[in-house]
């Protein structure tokens, strides 16, 4: 039995017991439950009517491949996960990217792009600062000019496709996740 099942049994049988006092009464008891005034008067409605507490069978082709099991699965492959794709999604599911798109926005699941962060490590953060200090310090009143030539990395950073993750939400998504480290020195070509 159901959330909306069990609360028309309490609304039936109170209304049966207090049937010579007004709807309002009814009404007035389970408002002060803080269940919502238009449901109350349709579930009274509903036994005047002569229709019992039990939800009929709702109409309507039945669900195939996302089912609760299925929508459970979809959010597990997904939620906070990169390197998957939707057409991937599609293929693992046998049905088309668009089904996939609409139930994912059904969760409140969307594609975000990655953000790129400086890969260091502990020694080369605690050495960053005090060497940009003295930098700003001796050479503060000089312009800079930068050169940088294209390369691409021998990782899968510069791929299309390597950088989006899914997540429902962003502050709960872990940082493995949301970012990529970009080392300064990593194996690269020159082109």
């Amino acid at each position: 039995m159901n959330q909306r099942e069990t609360l028309r049994n309490r609304v039936y049988c109170f209304y049966e017991k207090n049937k010579i006092k007004s709807k309002k009464f009814t009404v007035d008891h389970f408002l002060s439950e803080g269940i919502a005034k238009s449901t109350l008067y349709e579930t009274l409605n509903r036994y005047e009517s002569g229709k019992g507490a039990k939800d009929e069978k709702i109409s309507g082709r039945p669900a195939k491949i996302f089912t609760n099991k299925g929508i459970s699965k979809l959010k597990r492959l997904t939620n906070n996960k990169s390197g998957i794709s939707q057409r991937k999604l599609a293929r693992h599911f046998k049905c088309t990217a668009t089904y996939i798109n609409k139930q994912l926005k059904k969760l409140s699941i969307s594609c975000h792009k990655k953000k790129n962060i400086p890969g260091r490590s502990e020694a080369q953060k605690e050495a960053a600062r005090s060497k940009c200090t003295t930098l700003f310090r001796k050479y503060g009143d000089r312009d800079w000019i930068l050169d940088d030539e294209s390369y691409f990395t021998l990782s899968h950073s510069t791929i299309n496709g390597n950088d989006n993750y899914y997540s429902d939400n962003i502050d709960l998504a872990p940082s493995e996740v949301k970012y990529s480290k970009k080392y300064k020195f990593e194996p690269k070509l020159l082109v």
